[in-house]
């Protein structure tokens, strides 16, 4: 039976063993686990030895196990020391490394000659008591002692470096350890014998082993306890948000990140590594460190780009205080995009709505103007020169209409009145026009032949009349602007958002300065423009322009090398421009006849009844709608019938003509009505087939382009 005086001896190993395997059951392999298991395993050995050593009387096992005690507590300086710089969370430097092979060499020295260490031992209150050497003393003093001053040096420094209050009360835990069981240690061997000249005290020295040990195991187990629940933390989080799309953040009480889904790796382009060494204050500006928010809108800057996002932070009561706050961010750019597209898109159709209005109002004034110079050409005999006066005034006139078409291009009913046109005829004039008054060189390589395209005529132009000037523009010194067209076959998918077929691709090319990388995904928005004096509008009606007409335009361009635009417009199956008019404008048209005409707008009425009368015609004229039917039908039950009609399309607050073409077909379906207005980028203007007019005369028109309209529908073709 073991004596009552030994079992503090024996507690020492079973205590060791009982915390090695509390620690190595939790089955978490870390570097703080991995050391204090060392530690442990060699405390357990050391104890061990020590109380057989003090228990047993056979000589020659006493020198063995005196052996294995001393070489086993110079490695318990290895590992103790192993676990400090893992609890520091301390790299292995010079002084670890020293400290390493000085204690495998003094753990070798026992079993080489131990009598220079221990002279023996000595029975002394029924316990074997070791007598050390004075070199053991010494090694004890040189070795022993500064390794664990060292240790509570590097404890205490880690401590006030350390910013997170949970790593600090760990440190601050093994540091009581430390301490306490370095002064029990020197208490119960040098203390207390020498005050009361008893050795018997120094076999307890070894109960060292259960202070040190529970301070350290307390330390290990609180750092497992918050590893295990910031990792429970992040299985959630990976299980439930991984795929969520947000970015989400553990942090703790210093807001350092400590935790990142894959969602705000790929949003910071960093691994999760790399993510949580970022700072958020740098990189959310507005971000507030100790206060919950929620949808707080601000900019993720990061190298290279910067982002649009809603960011939310919430506040968690853990139970440990590493992990603090949970910080959720989602990116919002594309969202913010489209909210400022469909805002310019609604500042696009107010402009479209206000500038229907003025168009209207204007192209009625410029009708009355030019109606009036026709008049006045026609009607009276002038000399040549005074004649040259009144043609240059009208067509000054008739060229202010592009004022308002711009705006237009971008209404709801901008869409094209398409005609087959000659495209190489077209683009010449309109680049030709476009670089006059600029010191730049027009070069043109286009297929001999004619290319025909179902397009708006007038609409085309302006497109490349807008392209060749803004090339101009980029050219203050002058230089070349090369325009080249060919015909491609574009397949399937080759080009999207192209279809399959035949397509004229125009590209256009300048030699200035080019367009920067950030500024060229923009050019084609409406309102950007580099230009102090420029509106934004030139390149982005173009885009819009083709757009409308299922074609396609992209650029290309390199800083000191210019730029290149290409436009793709589809070919038409019909290969003839629409019938000219011969030089003849009265040549087969029949003399005479009654024309019914209505506008709201008196001075429109006016000349154009002034025109028509001297043409041969006979008018009658209305100011409404209801109006215009009453005489119609008047005239109809009187046997007088008309030759055609010509209505305005809107009057407001009365019938217009879209209402007056389906009552006066249902009267008279051979009496073809001509459709005319101001604002000529409406649906019906755009399709008047589809509405039952014969055709359509857009203000301001000209005396020629009115005795077209008149000769088409006298002879549809």
């Amino acid at each position: 039976m073991v004596p009552l005086h030994l079992l503090p001896l024996l507690a020492a190993p079973l205590f060791s063993l009982f915390l090695f395997g509390n620690v190595y059951g939790q089955r978490r392999r870390n570097r703080v686990n991995n050391a204090f298991l060392a530690l442990s395993a060699d405390l357990f050995g050391m104890a061990l030895c020590d109380f057989l050593l003090r228990v047993t009387s056979q000589s020659f096992i006493r020198h063995a196990l005196m052996q294995m005690t001393v070489s086993l507590f110079f490695l318990s300086s290895l590992f103790y020391i192993n676990l400090v710089y893992s609890l520091a969370k301390r790299d292995r430097d010079i002084p670890f490394r020293v400290i390493f092979f000085v204690s495998i060499a003094l753990s070798v020295a026992p079993f080489v000659n131990i009598s220079m260490l221990l002279d023996g031992s000595a029975m002394v209150n029924g316990l074997y008591v070791l007598k050390p050497n004075v070199l053991l003393l010494a090694l004890f003093m040189l070795f022993t002692l500064p390794v664990t001053l060292y240790t509570v040096g590097l404890t205490v420094y880690a401590y006030r470096m350390e910013k997170d209050r949970s790593d600090k009360m760990r440190l601050l835990i093994w540091l009581c350890g430390i301490v306490t069981g370095f002064l029990y240690l020197m208490t119960v061997n040098f203390v207390l014998p020498f005050f009361f000249n008893n050795s018997g005290f120094s076999p307890y020295g070894t109960l060292t082993v259960i202070i040190v040990e529970i301070f350290a195991w307390w330390s290990v187990v609180r750092h497992n306890f918050l590893l295990v629940n910031i990792r429970q933390l992040e299985e959630i989080i990976g299980k439930v948000f991984q795929d969520s799309g947000d970015a989400f953040l553990l942090l703790n009480r210093l807001d350092k990140i400590v935790y990142v889904n894959n969602d705000a790796a790929g949003l910071f382009g960093a691994g999760t590594e790399a993510a949580r060494d970022l700072s958020l204050a740098e990189i959310l500006p507005g971000y507030a460190k100790d206060t919950a928010f929620s949808n707080l809108e601000t900019t993720l800057r990061l190298p290279g780009k910067e982002l649009s996002v809603l960011v939310s932070k919430t506040k968690l009561h853990a139970a440990d205080e590493t992990v603090n706050s949970l910080l959720t961010i989602r990116d919002i750019t594309q969202v913010k995009r489209a909210e400022e597209a469909r805002l310019r898109m609604q500042k696009l159709e107010a402009l479209g709505i206000l500038a229907g209005g003025i168009a209207h109002d204007f192209n009625n004034i410029l009708c009355g103007v030019v109606s009036t110079f026709n008049a006045v050409k026609i009607g009276a005999r002038l000399d040549p020169e005074l004649k040259e006066i009144l043609t240059v005034g009208e067509q000054t006139a008739l060229s202010a209409q592009s004022l308002t078409h711009q705006l237009l291009t971008f209404s709801n009913g901008g869409q094209p009145v398409l005609e087959n046109i000659d495209i190489i005829h077209s683009l010449q004039e309109a680049c030709t026009f476009a670089a006059r008054g600029n010191s730049v060189k027009l070069e043109f390589y286009l297929p001999q032949q004619g290319i025909f395209v179902e397009a708006d005529d007038g609409q085309i132009r302006q497109v490349f009349q807008n392209i060749v000037l803004n090339a101009c523009q980029s050219m203050n010194e002058g230089g070349v602007v090369r325009v080249e067209g060919v015909v491609k076959e574009i397949a399937p998918n080759q080009m999207p958002p192209l279809k399959a077929g035949r397509y004229i691709e125009v590209k256009v090319t300048d030699c200035g300065s080019g367009i920067a990388p950030e500024i060229l995904p923009h050019i084609f928005e409406p309102y950007f423009s580099t230009k102090k004096k420029g509106s934004g509008l030139g390149l982005a009606i173009a885009h819009s322009v083709i757009q409308k007409h299922k074609g396609h335009i992209s650029v290309f361009s390199e800083v000191g090398s210019g730029a290149v635009f290409s436009v793709y417009l589809p070919i038409s199956e019909n290969g003839k421009a629409a019938v000219k008019e011969s030089a003849n404008l009265n040549a087969g048209r029949r003399k005479g006849g009654r024309v019914l005409i209505m506008d709201d707008v008196m001075v429109v009425r006016l000349t154009l009844s002034m025109l028509l009368k001297q043409l041969g015609f006979v008018i009658d004229e209305s100011a409404s709608g209801e109006e215009a039917l009453k005489i119609f039908e008047d005239n109809l039950k009187s046997g007088v019938s008309y030759r055609f009609v010509i209505t305005d399309l809107t009057v407001p607050g009365g019938m217009g003509g879209r209402e007056l073409v389906r009552k006066i077909s249902a009267l008279a379906p051979a009496i073809p009505v001509i459709v005319t207005s101001g604002y000529s980028e409406e649906v019906e203007i755009a399709h008047y087939k589809d509405f039952g007019f014969a055709a359509v005369l857009r203000k301001p028109y000209s005396v020629p382009e009115l005795e077209k309209v008149i000769r088409s529908v006298e002879h549809p073709v």
